[in-house]
């Protein structure tokens, strides 16, 4: 490509050198890109794994858009694994009457990973130490009794007069 004086501006060597740089930047980006979709497809198999699992503790229906929520986050954000995350959806829905309530799940699933739990048998393991310490809950009967009852009762003997006065007082109500 000549310039208004007859001299090239770009030679053929400079050409063919940003060509090949041109095809490597494609090559990596075709590599970069294929690992993207790895990494993307891994995430989602983790999230179907523990959607299938949430799903099966459901009754009636399907889990919701916060559950789902939840999931993606234990999967993407903290990077845990589809074992470790069931562990965790298991764990609280047993300790906290059947709901997944995102600070307590947020909670727990940080101190996991501050513990480096990788495996569901270490979740299992914390989760059974963390369940162990939890101190259980007694239900005390409060009902008062009459002070009369568990107390021997013993028939009183009453005099003949006294037993006509019962009946009369029994007649006038009748």
């Amino acid at each position: 490509y000549p310039n208004n004086k007859g001299f090239p501006l770009i030679n053929e060597d400079l050409l063919k050198y940003y060509e090949k740089e041109l095809t490597k930047a494609k090559k990596i980006n075709e590599i970069k890109i294929g690992k993207l979709k790895n990494i993307a497809s891994e995430k989602i198999e983790k999230l179907n794994v523990t959607y299938d699992f949430l799903r099966s503790k459901y009754k009636i229906g399907t889990p919701t858009a916060s559950d789902l929520k939840i999931l993606e986050y234990l999967a993407i954000e903290l990077n845990m694994t589809p074992a470790v995350i069931n562990v965790l959806i298991d764990y609280v829905l047993k300790i906290n009457n059947n709901k997944l309530t995102k600070t307590f799940i947020e909670t727990i699933a940080g101190q996991w990973a501050r513990l480096g739990i990788k495996t569901a048998r270490e979740a299992m393991k914390e989760a059974e130490k963390e369940y162990k310490k939890k101190p259980k809950k007694e239900v005390k009967n409060v009902s008062k009794l009459p002070v009369w009852f568990g107390k021997d009762q013993t028939k009183e003997e009453i005099s003949e007069e006294e037993q006509k006065e019962m009946e009369n007082l029994l007649k006038e109500f009748r």
